[in-house]
């Protein structure tokens, strides 16, 4: 099964509204959005780790991340350390994130 998750940037088409309806959107960081003008983060390595995170969650228990949702595992085969790791992954605060993606790297190798 191929999915398009949207992660690739596609050129609007003439009187489309960039990214209104693009799939790419559940994947963006809450500091991409522009609705979250309370995250005072700029787009950085943090922003990669959730992305990150948000795939994988999405690969694991196919659904996605909605702005504001607790994010819970829906997939109970997914052990217990590795929704752990994810969840830090997609803290909504960057500062809450993995610092690094070796961190992040190394908790997931460790949690499987």
């Amino acid at each position: 099964m191929l999915q398009n998750i949207g992660l690739a940037a596609w050129p609007p088409k003439q009187g489309e509204n960039p990214g209104s309806d693009h799939p790419g959107r559940y994947f963006l960081a809450p500091e991409q959005e522009k609705n979250n003008s309370d995250i005072v983060a700029k787009p950085g390595p943090a922003t990669d780790i959730y992305q990150l995170g948000a795939l994988l969650y999405f690969l694991i228990t196919g659904q996605t991340i909605l702005p504001g949702s607790l994010v819970s595992f829906h997939n109970h085969a997914a052990p217990s350390q590795l929704s752990a790791t994810i969840r830090n992954a997609v803290s909504r605060e960057p500062a809450q994130r993995w610092h690094s993606m070796e961190e992040f790297s190394a908790a997931l190798k460790q949690s499987l």
